[in-house]
């Protein structure tokens, strides 16, 4: 399975791995419309290409209100689909969790397990069991 999403002069947007190889973003999106499809990978390819969107409305770090390791996460936002993840080294943007917002705040457990999501995919890349 081709885990990049997109590829661009910064760098690339990839789906992140659980510890169990599965990657619930990638599962997710996959089951959004294709006109929803579209737009989503619009803004990731926006992302490879700057390594930044600077349209708060659609990419934004959560921050303080998320608390934790919870606060280094980005959330991009189309409509009320909402993708999870974070940068990494060399260029690369990993995306951990997506859900459907209904309401003003991001749920703290969907923030849990996106960070837990990129802590497992992370220690899967440096080879080291889980």
């Amino acid at each position: 399975m081709e885990r990049i999403t997109a590829r661009g002069s910064w760098g690339t947007v990839e789906w992140a791995a659980d510890s169990r190889e599965a990657t619930p973003a990638r599962d997710y999106y996959l089951n959004l419309s294709e006109k929803q499809q579209a737009k989503v990978l619009a803004l990731f390819q926006r992302l490879a290409e700057f390594g930044k969107i600077f349209d708060r409305t659609k990419f934004k770090q959560l921050g303080p209100r998320a608390k934790g390791k919870g606060a280094e996460l980005w959330e991009f936002k189309s409509g009320q689909d909402r993708f999870l993840g974070d940068f990494r080294p060399g260029g690369r943007f990993l995306i951990a969790h997506a859900l459907c917002k209904k309401s003003d705040n991001l749920p703290k457990p969907d923030i849990e397990k996106a960070v837990r999501i990129l802590e497992e995919h992370d220690l899967q890349e440096k080879g080291r069991p889980l």
